[in-house]
């Protein structure tokens, strides 16, 4: 497996050459919020050590249309010449409506898909995805799941396998002075390759 991190705003400013150094391969830097931009982005994607593949992910809420968030991700994390090589959409802001959500998160997952060429990766806890969503939902996302402590992580329905695990909340890295999202991919770094964007 290949060691990742996930970050946002929480974490300030980063040295990416020490986090670079200390192994991370990939990182998921917050993009947006509803229709919010993450203060930290721009300057995340603009120091980000070049040996670290890059993702953006935007979090998803419940108050606003997939569509509208999409364009906002989508607008946020094409900052040419900079542009991540992987995208993916948090999903754990639980609805009043579950109908609804399915509905608007499918939205969000078409509209970044029609953009990109490719899916996004969906994250989420195993509960919450097999509680609000289904294979109509989340189409050939790839999961990125997030669940402490077992060996290894449960996989939903309707996915047979993971391919991102965030395994902790509170790990510990150089170049980071707070605590940090901890994940992994599952594969080798060729497969990794296959998942990004055509450049």
């Amino acid at each position: 497996m290949i060691p990742g991190i996930d970050v946002s705003h929480y974490q300030g400013v980063i040295d990416w050459a020490k986090v670079a150094a200390a192994g991370v391969k990939f990182a998921f830097l917050k993009c947006t919020e509803g229709v919010g931009k993450d203060p930290m982005y721009s300057a995340n994607m603009a120091t980000i050590d070049p040996s670290i593949i890059a993702g953006a992910y935007h979090f998803f809420t419940v108050d606003l249309p997939g569509d509208e968030q999409a364009r906002q991700f989508l607008t946020t994390s094409i900052i040419s010449p900079l542009a991540p090589s992987l995208y993916a959409v948090d999903l754990e802001q639980a609805p009043t409506d579950k109908g609804a959500y399915a509905g608007q998160a499918l939205k969000f997952i078409l509209a970044v898909e029609e953009a990109t060429g490719k899916p996004p990766i969906v994250y989420g806890s195993p509960s919450f995805l097999a509680k609000y969503l289904s294979k109509a939902n989340i189409g050939d996302s790839p999961l990125w799941i997030a669940e402490y402590g077992p060996p290894k992580p449960s996989v939903p329905a309707p996915w047979t396998d993971w391919v991102f695990w965030q395994h902790t909340s509170g790990g510990h890295m150089d170049g980071i002075t707070t605590p940090v999202d901890l994940d992994w991919f599952n594969g080798d770094i060729d497969a990794l390759r296959e998942l990004e964007l055509a450049s």
